[in-house]
């Protein structure tokens, strides 16, 4: 199993701001909503954003960076090494509230992609780890995520089973991707096909830490392999 890397896609998330401690903005001014943006692309690759025609500043890879922003409608520019614009979204977040990027990787270039679920708090827990899964891969047979502890002892009726079904986007439930808790650890994590007989289609190991908040997110690397890429917050 290979370690985990760090992703050349793009996710936005309306999310719930019950963990907002009023950061600030680039200005120095508190905004009334939040944006997080998460950095999953490869060590090696380069992206740029603009809000509002304003470049932000982004996070080194695998960590994120709080952004205040002010609360209303919003124009978020997507920019290659290059500075070629490779996609724009508009999207509006309501005061109080805010909204997750994820930068990944595709097969072959950044891509984007726009949703609108709604996130669990993401408050770090001193004991405890908060983490959730995320599918940046259009067109991959259904599969379960599953993340399954390699030094815990107590028995699991789930068989470490995750999320179920992990599909592209949102999967099925109106407020995936939510963070769950679990106890700090050593864990497998893979996507298992749902047919029969079920193959691995991801697999990776990764140590999650007391007070971290993890996404472990599936990509399609550089190779076309899929790849499990893991962002902090």
């Amino acid at each position: 199993m290979r370690k985990i890397q760090s992703v050349a896609f793009l996710l936005v998330l309306a999310t719930a701001c019950s963990d907002m401690s009023g950061p600030s903005g680039s200005d120095g001014q508190t905004g009334e909503a939040s944006l997080i943006v998460m950095n999953a692309l490869h060590s090696g690759r380069t992206a740029s954003l603009r809000l509002d025609g304003a470049r932000l500043s982004l996070p080194t890879s695998g960590s994120s960076l709080h952004q205040a922003i002010t609360a209303g409608p919003h124009r978020l520019e997507v920019n290659g090494p290059d500075g070629a614009v490779l996609g724009t979204h508009d999207f509006t977040v309501s005061t109080g509230l805010r909204r997750t990027v994820v930068l990944g990787e595709g097969l072959d270039a950044i891509v984007a992609l726009l949703g609108a679920t709604m996130d669990t708090a993401a408050v770090p827990l001193p004991d405890a780890v908060r983490v959730r899964f995320v599918h940046t891969v259009e067109g991959v047979e259904p599969a379960d995520g599953y993340l399954q502890s390699l030094v815990s002892s107590v028995h699991d009726s789930t068989n470490g089973r995750f999320v179920s079904p992990f599909a592209f986007g949102v999967g099925s439930d109106a407020m995936f991707p939510g963070y769950a808790v679990r106890p700090p650890g050593v864990f497998r994590v893979a996507a298992i096909s749902r047919a029969q007989p079920a193959r691995v289609l991801a697999e990776e190991t990764v140590s999650l830490s007391a007070g971290d908040v993890a996404s472990l997110v599936l990509v399609r690397g550089v190779d076309g392999a899929l790849v499990w890429r893991l962002v902090k917050e």
